[in-house]
């Protein structure tokens, strides 16, 4: 133990009320000069555990799961069940918890303007460890924690992050998702370089790539472009920038223009393809730190911009730490790409920075704070939104004032089903806590990745996310992106970011035979889920799914919205439409029946559940026969049943799907095809929306 540590009275939750929150705050005292051990330290005692979820980067199941970065965690938050809180891996981020005594506690260490918190597990339990990584010494009251205990799981989460967000010391660098809105680009169809091209992107390649998605008449509505266009001082290098690779802290930033081999014009003729493909948004990723690792020098920046920066390490360069410096730095970094042409930034590697900052600087953490304020300042007053990756540390989600989204998970890798399994588990765990205060980003995918690409696909669909593809234009296959979004490339997007259901908040995706079921609210009577098979290796899992888990997923909407607890009831009638996307068949479920479903391999099944509003109820619109997410397709408060009349409004026209209970629809013009047990399907044509009358004949 380092002579430099204080400890501090434990924080005893253990007798919390069932329906409480708070936050913790405590005197901090850190002597200075560097750490050996955390400087802040203290024991948490907690309720009875019936079973609890820890979120904390490279744990068991991870592809690197020795890595140990703290503070850093790259993009790799890898949230496991745990049946005790003891030697749990530091870093923890997040902590949810079922009590034995009923119901859920959500626990959050918490990052203000002069420490950062974490969790960790030792042989006696569960710890909460602090620091600034700085030289300085420190002494004052600042919060440590917030907790929030909730019978429903979705409201401990959100009510714990409403806590963080309150105090003065965090409010000015939090935002909630609740009070933000996703910018316009991201609710269309998009399409990004990486995963097909990595690294080896240039100014022809663009310009003809561009011109071919214009070809290949996918409604492709934006692009960005990711890394391998940066003035840096390995230029041409291909770097790996997965778990732990050594190789990437060489390469740093020189100036802010392009690699002059590969783009000569700068973004000119860049811009012009995109404008003639008619590409309407364009984002260009960058470095969050100028680059892997900072900046080369001072040499070719402004001189306002080289005064401020600082040789930390041998040649490796960054602003001195200073508000001045930072606001320097990313306003005219950023200036000089919306002056560019750009609308938008994707910006990875955040997470590095405050280890870029350790040790250096007098507080690492407020450093590092002051490169997110600045950042986020820059892109709320030029862009109409930005994409945080590689952000798996705290400090990270507690600087998110302006962005809107966050990458939750790995990188997504053609063909490669370890990675697969673990970016499809880690993404929707993640957005129980990340999609808090952003929507989650689920990564860019390949429409023709054989193994893989229908399952990522149906997963964006769920997300709530940006959906976005890499293939090259003329592999891209339309068939896989047609289900996700209309002729205009306007994508069919639940308002929430796709979560566990409650049943599967602490199933192990790799190794319990259980199903890992996924949820999305679409609308206040429809719910998509996702059941998975993820298990490595691979084994049978079941499960059942009921009206539990509309309620569920209603449950989560009306958490999210901010209404009433006592809302989220049954449907009226009691009944709830289950309707399977796989062989496109139908059952009503009544209070009590389930639907067993079992799958023997890695995959996945798609579902609606949709509510039966009352008992007089003898139609219901399901929603778009060709759309994963069907029921988003019609118009928020059109479907009106009269007398044997059913009217509803498409905001696009296609195929349709409708329960009918006993009866047939007719529609003149339009084939009705009877699929079996009430489920009729109207062939109606692709076209502009418009209200849809259909005759019923009982």
């Amino acid at each position: 133990m380092s002579a430099s540590l204080v400890d501090f009275p434990e924080i005893d939750l253990s007798t919390i009320a069932p329906s409480a929150e708070g936050l913790v705050e405590s005197p901090v005292r850190i002597v200075p000069g560097l750490h050996a051990e955390p400087p802040v330290r203290l024991r948490l005692r907690l309720p009875a555990m019936a079973k609890a979820c820890y979120f904390a980067p490279f744990q068991r199941h991870a592809i690197a799961p020795d890595l140990d970065l703290w503070p850093e965690g790259y993009n790799q938050c890898h949230p496991l069940p745990v049946p005790e809180l003891k030697n749990l891996k530091r870093g923890g981020m997040f902590l949810l918890v079922e009590l034995a005594g009923g119901g859920y506690l959500a626990v959050l260490p918490l990052v203000s303007d002069l420490l950062m918190a974490w969790l960790r597990g030792d042989a006696e339990g569960l710890l909460l460890e602090g620091d600034h990584f700085g030289l300085a010494g420190l002494e004052e009251t600042l919060p440590l924690l917030a907790w929030a205990r909730d019978a429903d799981p979705y409201r401990a989460c959100r009510r714990v992050w409403e806590q963080a967000a309150e105090h003065p010391r965090i409010a000015g660098s939090l935002g909630l998702r609740a009070g933000k809105t996703l910018p316009e680009p991201f609710h269309y169809l998009g399409w990004c370089t990486f995963e097909q091209y990595k690294l080896d992107i240039s100014e022809p390649l663009l310009v003809s790539a561009f011109a071919d998605l214009k070809k290949s008449g996918v409604p492709i509505r934006w692009v960005l472009i990711d890394d391998g266009h940066l003035d840096s001082s390995l230029p041409g290098a291909l770097h790996d920038t997965q778990e732990g690779n050594n190789g990437m802290p060489d390469d740093r930033l020189v100036s802010f223009g392009t690699d002059a081999s590969r783009f000569p014009n700068g973004w000119t003729a860049v811009q012009e393809a995109r404008r003639a493909a008619g590409i309407d948004w364009l984002g260009l990723w960058i470095n969050f730190s100028g680059y892997w690792g900072g900046l080369h020098g001072p040499e070719k920046f402004p001189p306002d911009i080289a005064a401020t920066l600082v040789e930390f390490d041998k040649g490796r360069w960054l602003p001195d730490g200073s508000a001045e410096a930072a606001d320097r730095f990313y306003r005219a970094w950023l200036d000089s790409i919306a002056d560019a042409g750009f609308d938008f930034i994707k910006a990875d590697g955040e997470a590095k920075n405050v280890v870029f900052y350790s040790g250096r600087v007098a507080n690492a953490v407020s450093a590092t704070r002051r490169s997110h304020a600045a950042f986020e300042a820059g892109m709320g007053r030029r862009f109409l939104g930005g994409i945080n990756c590689m952000a798996h540390n705290n400090i990270c989600a507690f600087n998110t004032r302006s962005t809107q989204l966050t990458r939750c998970s790995e990188d997504y890798k053609k063909g490669d089903l370890w990675r697969a399994k673990h970016h499809l588990s880690n993404s929707y765990f993640n957005s129980l806590w990340l999609g808090q205060t952003v929507w989650c980003d689920h990564d860019m995918f390949h429409s023709s990745d054989a193994l893989a690409g229908p399952l990522m696909a149906r997963s964006k669909a769920l997300s709530g996310g940006p959906i976005y593809l890499s293939d090259a234009p003329d592999e891209i296959d339309a068939a896989q992106v047609a289900p996700l979004c209309y002729a205009d490339g306007r994508l069919l997007m639940p308002a929430h970011p796709a979560v566990p259901a409650p049943d599967s908040l602490f199933v192990d995706t790799y190794e319990d035979r259980a199903l890992f079921k996924t949820i999305a609210p679409l609308t206040p009577s429809a719910v998509a889920l996702i059941a998975y098979n993820l298990t490595a290796p691979e084994q049978p899992v079941s499960g059942t799914l009921s009206g539990r888990d509309w309620e569920a997923g209603q449950s989560y909407r009306l958490v999210s919205e901010g209404k009433a607890e006592d809302e989220a009831a049954a449907p009226a009638s009691g009944r709830t439409i289950l309707f399977r996307w796989a062989d496109r068949t139908l059952r009503v479920l009544r209070p009590g029946e389930g639907f067993p479903l079992a799958l023997d391999h890695f995959g996945d099944e798609l579902f609606w559940l949709v509510a039966v509003p009352g008992e007089a109820t003898r139609a219901v619109v399901l929603g778009r026969a060709d759309k994963y997410m069907g029921p988003l397709a019609l118009a928020p408060g059109t479907v009106a049943e009269a007398g044997n009349t059913l009217r509803f409004t498409l905001a696009e026209t296609g195929p349709v799907y409708l329960w009918i209970d006993g009866g047939m629809p007719s529609l003149p013009g339009v084939n009705a095809a009877a699929c079996g047990n009430g489920l009729w399907r109207l062939d109606l044509p692709v076209g502009p929306g418009r209200e849809i009358e259909v005759g019923l004949a009982f």
